[in-house]
């Protein structure tokens, strides 16, 4: 894997400004610091120093990031700077730091929520036999587990990615006000700090605690002189679906020959982003000089790091297509001169255009798209429709005088900050679960049953609206019986439960079920039984009649860590079991 490019400090002065106040205000402890600057400015650095910091003078850091892949990326760089046996990461199916037990932890806001409320995921099977009255289960480490928390530090990275959820405000929340009171400190990073987030932290915090550090738009700043030379054209925004993308190929290419030779085609779902390379995957290597990628959140471990790879590898050509979803929001070091994007709320779009002229590039050109077709129920895709619709009359209205690498207004542009505070000043930020999560870290005793009865009813997730599960797929049901029992956790993939009960409504799912054994080791086995035949073919319609909170309590009795389903797999597109659903 190649290493990330080396950043001159002198480059960066608003991080040398916010390291200095950090230094100055770390050891007072109980200190909540929100840092606020642009894509591509290096945030991530301060992770590492102050994982370095706390190593030196203090206990333990948890850096927590909301994707998976943003771990995979960067638990490379942390080993090599501090050492194996020193740095850990903890996430489904990774268990190099159990309990989130190592000087340093790299883990998920899923991961850390389930081990500061009660229920840490080694525990998970034995709790839930004690939870079902069954003799063998017992109550866990949930002490151990909770101090492993309370004597770190914390970094919650890309915090943005966390903010459209209806829940995770709620744990955040709790979380800075039980850190708070135990001396510990949390630093949040993001390039897209709202007030209404700040407001809400603040409000359960006392003013004191809690220092804001919001990016110094300096035209003495390298970054900003770079950024401001820089021509990108916002094109008008396009209501045609996937017509849209290729009218402004067809258009590009027509116009400035062989300008626009790095191209970043994002979808908001993974169906669309598999179907679209399939369907045009030929076309697209004519174009891109045969550089061309798919890549997105439904690969087995193995392919996704071959892919992590291959996409480094491209980032240093001069012609390429790169087809994704949402995973390339945050993290991804990564520069176009053509971004091709579907309309998505404030926080993401900006993510995804720090992917546009990242780095030397002087110009560069912004489509945004999305089908006027798929807006429905209160959604469009995977988002809120409100939420997506405002951003939509805010872009319309602003248009080409947005500036979407730069926070700050200059002289005849608008920056994205202004594009930010009026989105989410008009859809006030949900704190559900607040209450309910911070009676929980007051509590002691019989903690790890009532964080079990706190994550059904959350249905199945603490902060995610949709909680996930795994998938094995096979290329037809009949070998599932032929398997082996015990299944490498590098055969799954995982997805939400709502993938599953749609899968089960078509017929989709095998007749097993997949089991975990244990916990801590990650064994998952087959189980062929009838009763899992009957799960399987009622899923659905236990759902209809009875929600998802009692399908999350059924998983959680019978043990149940996945499905297996005939479907489509390639090293290329990954999982696709949409092949057949138009």
């Amino acid at each position: 894997m190649t290493a990330k490019r080396e950043l001159d400090p002198g480059s960066r002065p608003f991080l040398l400004k916010v390291a200095e106040t950090l230094s100055d205000g770390w050891d007072a402890g109980g200190r909540v610091f929100l840092v606020e600057a642009p894509t591509g400015y290096g945030k991530t650095n301060l992770s590492m120093a102050i994982a370095h910091h706390v190593l030196n003078n203090g206990f333990k850091s948890i850096i927590t990031y909301p994707l998976r892949t943003l771990i995979e990326q960067q638990s490379h760089l942390f080993k090599t700077v501090f050492g194996e046996d020193v740095v850990g990461t903890r996430y489904m199916h990774s268990v190099e730091s159990p309990y989130l037990v190592k000087p340093v932890t790299l883990t998920t806001i899923d991961t850390l929520a389930m081990n500061t409320l009660g229920l840490p995921p080694e525990d998970y099977n034995t709790v839930v036999n004690s939870y079902l009255g069954n003799p063998w289960g017992y109550d866990g480490h949930y002490l151990f587990a909770r101090a492993m928390v309370d004597l770190s530090d914390i970094v919650l990275d890309e915090v943005h990615l966390v903010m459209d959820s209806t829940k995770s405000i709620g744990f955040l929340m709790a979380l800075l006000e039980h850190m708070a009171r135990l001396g510990r400190n949390v630093l949040l990073m993001t390039a897209t700090l709202p007030s209404t987030l700040v407001e809400t932290l603040t409000n359960h915090l006392s003013q004191d605690r809690v220092k804001v550090l919001r990016f110094d738009q300096s035209e003495d700043d390298p970054f900003v002189q770079g950024r401001l030379e820089k021509n990108i054209t916002f094109h008008p925004i396009c209501d045609r679906g996937e017509q849209c993308i290729h009218d402004t190929l067809k258009e590009m290419f027509n116009s400035n020959g062989d300008d626009r030779r790095r191209a970043l085609i994002i979808f908001n779902t993974v169906r669309k982003a598999v179907e679209f390379y399939s369907r045009n995957k030929n076309e697209l290597e004519d174009m891109f000089c045969g550089n061309t990628l798919l890549i997105h959140s439904k690969y087995l471990p193995g392919h996704r790091e071959r892919k992590t790879v291959q996409l480094e590898d491209l980032a240093s050509k001069d012609c390429y297509a790169i087809v994704s979803t949402q995973v390339v929001e945050a993290g991804l070091d990564i520069s176009s001169d053509l971004l091709i994007t579907e309309l998505a709320p404030a926080n993401s779009l900006v993510q995804r255009a720090g992917r546009l002229a990242r780095r030397d590039e002087k110009e560069g050109d912004l489509v945004v798209w999305y089908d006027k077709e798929s807006i429905g129920k209160g959604k469009y895709t995977v988002y809120d429709w409100d939420l997506t619709r405002i951003t939509l009359e805010q872009l319309i209205e602003m248009g080409d005088k947005l500036m979407f690498h730069l926070p700050g207004n200059t002289s005849s542009k608008t920056g994205y900050r202004t594009l930010i505070e009026k989105v989410y000043q008009s859809t006030p930020l949900s704190t559900k679960g607040y209450s309910d999560m911070a009676r929980q870290l007051l509590t002691t005793t019989a903690a790890s049953h009532r964080a079990m009865d706190l994550l059904i009813e959350y249905e199945g997730s603490f902060v995610r609206d949709s909680s996930l599960t795994a998938i094995l797929p096979v290329e037809n049901c009949g070998e599932t019986k032929e398997k082996q029992a015990r299944i490498d956790p590098g055969q799954l993939i995982p997805v939400s439960i709502e993938e599953i009960i749609s899968l089960s409504r078509k017929g989709k799912l095998c007749p097993v079920t997949l089991r975990t054994r244990n916990t801590y080791t990650g064994r998952v086995e087959i189980d062929s039984s009838r009763d899992s035949a009957q799960l399987v073919n009622n899923l659905y319609w236990i759902h209809r009649k009875k929600g998802l909170s009692h399908i999350i309590y059924k998983l959680t009795k019978m043990g149940i860590a996945g499905f297996a389903v005939e479907a489509e797999y390639t090293y290329e597109t990954g999982l696709n079991i949409w092949s057949d659903q138009q």
